[in-house]
């Protein structure tokens, strides 16, 4: 992916210790080196199962336009964390399963970024020194996350990670009476959810958004479907249930829900090879198969995530829980995007994809966050590819 103006340094070891966490909470920080004044902050919060390191694109380029990125890990993280084969296929499973449940389970995430603007406005009202809630062995990244500007703080996330983007934005959820529960920060001046949720899920009712009152952009992919089979429809609800002003919508032709943060699947070499002998020819779509069929192939993945380590398993053991579930539509889509069906994630397309997102992207922080002008309106328009409403 393209880098932009400044270089960017990286520090992946930053602990800080919150009020609400038994566990300090591990931050990865992006931010723009040798650039002097205040910066705007941006805080990114992962999908399901996922790791700061993962889906890095978008934050990257954010980093080397002159903003700092804060890249939180969050409890439900599995990938990387040295659980391997069927430990991990089980733990991921379980996270699937908990998505479909109580949405009070994922509530930590908002809670996570509101404590990590917290440990941010401590540091930058102490600025010659670290507060004694971080460990890091960084002080060039304490440096620059000092420097931050708590008046142009913004929250984006994807998937799972939009959800909690939408809730410290202002969306509110049901709480255990019923009642409409509030984890809005109103530090956060602007929010770019990338494949959000909308109705029906997580707590979310069509009441949920009447108070999301500052910009927000939301993004999804024409072949972005919900985890249960929900229509890229449903990612606008966001978009249309909110309050009209600096909202938008993007629409990028052809992306997944993994290649809009710049992930993919093995499309090259042996471990590709391996992959289209699991899953068929591309071509071969599931609709033109039998019931039987499809659960033979669910059959093969478990056997597979039972002894092997080299493939994505979550994806894996998502693809096998669709097609138990016989979703046949999200099966079909998660399908092709592990067989490369999509843009090749290492290839022209998808890095031109990406520039062409983050440039957008970048339009909207710079509109609503880079220099804390709140009347401004992004006035970009989007490449070829992609479409964006505004209201």
């Amino acid at each position: 992916m393209t880098e932009g103006r400044y270089e960017v340094g990286t520090e992946a070891a930053l602990r800080i210790s919150l009020a609400d966490r038994v566990d300090p909470l591990r931050v990865v920080a992006l931010w723009p080196r040798n650039v002097a004044g205040s910066l705007p902050l941006i805080v990114f919060s992962h999908g399901l199962g996922g790791r700061p390191e993962l889906g890095q694109a978008l934050p990257r380029r954010w980093a080397s336009a002159g903003y700092v990125c804060l890249l939180p890990e969050h409890a439900d993280a599995l990938v990387g964390g040295g659980l391997q084969g069927r430990s991990l296929a089980k733990e991921f499973g379980r996270l699937f399963e908990r998505l479909k449940g109580r949405h009070a389970d994922f509530l930590d995430r908002p809670r996570d970024i509101t404590g990590l603007i917290d440990w941010v406005a401590a540091l930058v009202e102490e600025p010659t020194g670290v507060p004694e809630k971080v460990d890091s062995r960084n002080s060039e990244a304490v440096v620059a996350i000092s420097q931050v500007d708590l008046e142009r703080v913004g929250v984006a996330g994807h998937s799972i990670g939009a959800y909690a983007a939408q809730l410290v934005a202002g969306a509110r959820v049901s709480g255990a009476s019923g009642e409409l529960l509030s984890l809005r920060d109103h530090r956060v001046r602007a929010a770019l959810l990338v494949s959000p949720q909308g109705t029906g899920r997580l707590g979310l009712a069509p009441e949920s958004w009447q108070s999301v009152d500052l910009p927000q952009m939301s993004v999804t992919g024409s072949a972005d479907w919900g985890a249960e089979g929900e229509s890229i429809e449903w990612r606008r609800e966001p978009f249309v249930q909110a309050p009209p002003g600096s909202k938008y919508h993007l629409v990028v032709e052809g992306a997944t829900h993994a290649s809009l943060v710049g992930e993919g699947s093995p499309r090259r070499g042996q471990r590709g090879v391996r992959m289209h002998r699991l899953l068929g020819d591309p071509s071969d779509v599931l609709v033109g198969r039998s019931t039987a069929e499809r659960g033979s192939l669910a059959r093969r993945i478990r056997t597979l995530l039972a002894r092997r380590t080299e493939f994505p398993m979550p994806r894996l053991e998502r693809l096998a829980h669709l097609l138990e579930a016989r979703n046949w539509k999200q099966a079909e889509s998660l399908r092709g995007e592990l067989l490369g069906r999509g843009p090749d994630p290492n290839g022209a397309e998808a890095t031109r994809m990406m520039d062409q997102l983050a440039e957008v992207t970048l339009a909207f922080w710079s509109a609503h966050l880079a220099d804390g002008d709140r009347t401004r309106q992004m006035d970009a328009e989007p490449p070829q590819g992609m479409t964006l409403e505004r209201r």
